[in-house]
């Protein structure tokens, strides 16, 4: 699942249940603890003011990830 398709997932199922995820600052964190182990990992460090700042990091990150793996096995070849 995309990380733009998991934050839509995300929104739907937090407009049923807005008393679990109170504020902005929490819907951040549990949006951010609900992405893959290696994206959290590299966000956990950060701050977010917003869902949006989470998720344009959030994709950077993957891209950055898929450039790194694409690197990996292009200098066995």
């Amino acid at each position: 699942m995309s990380i733009l398709d998991y934050e839509r997932r995300f929104h739907d199922l937090s407009m049923f249940a807005s008393h679990y995820v109170p504020g902005e600052q929490h819907r951040v964190e549990r949006l951010r603890d609900g992405l893959r182990q290696e994206l959290r990992q590299g966000l956990i460090v950060f701050k977010f003011e917003t869902i949006r700042d989470l998720v344009e990091t959030a994709e950077a990150l993957e891209a950055c990830m898929k450039e790194g793996q694409q690197g990996q096995h292009g200098f066995g070849k």
